[in-house]
């Protein structure tokens, strides 16, 4: 089994591989040039060897890559004006700061196209590519609830689709390799999502557009500790892997 500092080298290595078309090669290495943390392909991961071990890792790390380009998709998009406008991403400027909108735009419709070709030319099971691409639908509806700018926002349920979706298809595409899928296990996934956009939510240092505009700072840290715990049982009840454990108090460590 890999550590996620391990697992991270390895994807690394291979999403590296990874040539981009000519016309928008420049946009794409400025991009990639600060690579993310890659918590959803070693969720994918984490989940295949909650079932096997010693699950194939080539279908692993293509199942990572084609969620990654989806995440990095959402990512450039959210970024743009007519969305959050956000003027850095990794500690870079972000595209469209760079090099225009347009670009932006055309950057993150580049990707996403690109993760549907590499999930025909990677031969990845139906169910799996069915589920990856669903996930992608809901964060776009979630997209489009945050983007409703109104009181009273239903935050955990524009969590649930806006990040949890994503987080949910990374963890049940690799359990699903090797292990029926269940309610549980979904709503386990699920949960782990909301976690880590709840201590996103805590390391920011304004509270605009999060559920700290309705919720103090003080409950929002209690309802992190609780849901922290919550999952550390399940994951001793679904019987999946340790290094859940270890990936769970990574996310609740986390410093601004």
């Amino acid at each position: 089994m890999f550590t996620y500092k391990e697992f991270r080298n390895i994807f690394h290595k291979a999403f590296s591989g990874i040539v981009p078309d000519k016309e928008i090669a420049e946009e794409y290495n400025y991009f990639f040039s600060h690579p993310g943390k890659y918590i959803r392909p070693y969720l994918v991961y984490l989940g295949a060897i909650s079932g096997n071990p010693n699950p194939k890792m080539k279908t692993v790390i293509d199942i990572g890559i084609i969620i990654e380009l989806i995440h990095s998709f959402s990512l450039i998009h959210d970024d743009l004006p007519c969305m959050d406008n956000d003027m850095f991403r990794r500690n870079q400027r972000t595209v469209h700061i760079v090099f225009g909108e347009h670009r932006a735009v055309l950057l993150g419709d580049y990707l996403l196209n690109k993760a549907i070709l590499l999930t025909i030319a990677y031969d990845i099971p139906r169910p799996i590519m069915k589920l990856i691409f669903e996930s992608s639908d809901i964060m776009l509806m979630g997209q489009i609830l945050d983007m409703e700018r109104k009181q009273g926002k239903n935050y955990p349920e524009i969590y649930k689709k806006k990040t949890g979706s994503l987080f949910k298809a990374s963890l049940l595409s690799g359990y699903a390799m090797y292990t029926r899928l269940n309610e549980k296990i979904k709503n386990f996934a699920e949960e782990l999502g909301l976690l880590f956009q709840y201590t996103d939510d805590m390391m920011d240092i304004t509270p605009c557009n999060s559920i700290r505009e309705q919720i103090s700072d003080a409950k929002l840290k209690e309802l992190i500790f609780k849901l922290t715990m919550k999952l550390k049982i399940d994951i001793t009840k679904l019987k999946l892997t340790n290094q859940l454990q270890l990936l769970i108090d990574m996310i609740y460590g986390r410093e601004p």
